[in-house]
């Protein structure tokens, strides 16, 4: 079995908003959505492996099936519980996964009872955009790697896009009898519906609640953890040399992270700017403080590597990478958008020395890495969900005493493509983007 992502505290949070906790007088629905949470994950992490996925899904199916079974036993706490739960059953009979579940339930007696099967989706990438996927059939005991070395073999591309395309391979279970649907994205759904019925249930608790329908939208939504795509259902399979891309991770622990010899190289921090974060509407303050910071780093240490910071409503989480090529870039720029979903972020910043050049007309699509006026600088870019953009160069000068930056130029005159898999996947979070990226195509070119 894989390595757990989450901890015991993680499986406490139901999506139900309860804080009676023991004390609940509905602890047995909560037992089953923590049932059917754990589940779910176990499920997620045995992705690859089909006799454990389906074992696991069918627990979780059989755990959602039990909510709303030990919610009637909890009656007698619920005022007008038959009044309240009414529309709730009108809900439940109309919402097509939900009819699943209680099927699936009925007919699961052992592993293999659940008529599921394995498809794959398999894209080409050479930019930062979503391509368009094709599905065919993948027996369940292949491997994504096999698949994908496999199919780099069948599915010959340009030779113009070879040094920097990949191969995009995901796995999906699906369900023959729900459309097709993804069978963990048919779980969620059913798991955040209920876990509202339960969230639901708790106002009844105190005084009868009156009402004969169901707004058509319920506000409940799912829990981070479940819209999240695994790593470990794709694959990336680098078509000049047919090898296998990952991505290697290295947590590091704040606290153990030599501060005091930070404090000896660089000297006094220069203070926060007022308003640094503090909340997405002072997201050019928090620029401000981190190029400032940036900036004193460049000049002492003669060169800044590539960092990511992700501003989410609990803090700032930091990110650091090293890509060799442009193939590795697509890749990285790829995971950064999987981790703005699992932290929810509402910004990103991007701080890396940058090749810069003036845009020539006479070769549109060359990047600034490949011309021939080509100078380096220093450059944040910073892109959030409520659209706001802000990008700044310093240009950088070499001299016989070390690294000379130049004055913060202002270069948002374009959103950097490479920030396209973050906006997408804004859009699937908050069904909207202020900012549609597209390639810098003014003065400067940016790479």
């Amino acid at each position: 079995m894989s390595t757990p992502r989450f901890d015991a505290a993680h499986f406490r949070n139901d999506g139900t908003e309860c804080k009676l906790h023991d004390e609940c007088p509905l602890s047995a629905p909560h037992s089953r959505l923590r049932e059917a949470h754990r589940h779910f994950h176990d499920a997620e992490l045995n992705y690859a492996d089909p006799d454990a996925f389906t074992s696991y899904l069918n627990g979780c199916i059989q755990a959602l099936r039990n909510v709303t079974f030990v919610l009637q036993k909890s009656k007698s706490f619920i005022l007008g519980f038959d009044e309240w739960y009414s529309p709730w059953q009108d809900r439940l009979r109309d919402d097509p996964i939900l009819r699943w579940v209680v099927h699936a339930r009925n007919r699961i007696v052992k592993k293999g009872d659940l008529e599921t099967f394995s498809v794959a989706n398999v894209s080409i990438v050479n930019n930062y955009s979503s391509p368009p996927a094709m599905q065919m059939p993948f027996p369940p005991c292949e491997s994504l790697e096999s698949l994908g070395q496999f199919l780099v073999e069948e599915l010959p591309i340009c030779e113009q896009f070879t040094q920097t395309a990949m191969l995009r391979v995901e796995r999906r279970w699906v369900a023959n009898d729900i459309a097709q649907l993804e069978l963990l994205h048919a779980l969620a759904h059913a798991y955040t519906t209920l876990a509202y019925l339960i969230r639901d249930a708790h106002g009844p608790l105190q005084a009868p609640v009156k009402r004969t329908t169901l707004p058509e939208h319920l506000p409940g939504q799912p829990l981070p953890c479940m819209t999240e795509l695994d790593e470990s259902r794709v694959s990336y399979t680098r078509y000049k040399d047919k090898q296998i891309l990952t991505i290697q991770r290295q947590v590091v622990d704040r606290s153990k992270l030599p501060v005091d010899k930070a404090r000896e190289r660089y000297g006094k921090l220069p203070a926060a700017t007022d308003g640094a974060f503090k909340g997405p509407e002072n997201l050019e303050a928090t620029c401000q403080y981190l190029f400032s910071l940036a900036r004193m780093i460049m000049e002492k240490d003669g060169h800044h590597q590539p960092f990511v910071f992700y501003l989410t409503e609990r803090g700032l989480q930091l990110g650091g990478f090293q890509p060799e090529d442009r193939t590795d870039k697509l890749l990285i720029w790829r995971s950064v958008a999987s981790e703005v979903e699992r932290l929810r972020a509402y910004a990103v910043i991007h701080i890396a020395e940058v090749w810069v050049a003036q845009f020539d007309p006479a070769h549109p699509d060359r990047s600034a890495t490949d011309s021939p006026n080509r100078d380096e600088a220093l450059a944040l870019a910073a892109i959030s969900s409520r659209g706001e953009y802000i990008c700044w160069n310093a240009r950088i000068y070499h001299s016989s005493e070390g690294v000379i930056l130049g004055d913060n130029q202002d270069a948002s005159h374009g959103t950097p493509y490479y920030f396209e898999p973050v906006v997408t996947v804004w859009r699937s979070m908050f069904g909207r983007a202020s900012v549609a990226p597209t390639k810098n195509d003014g003065k400067n070119g940016v790479t």
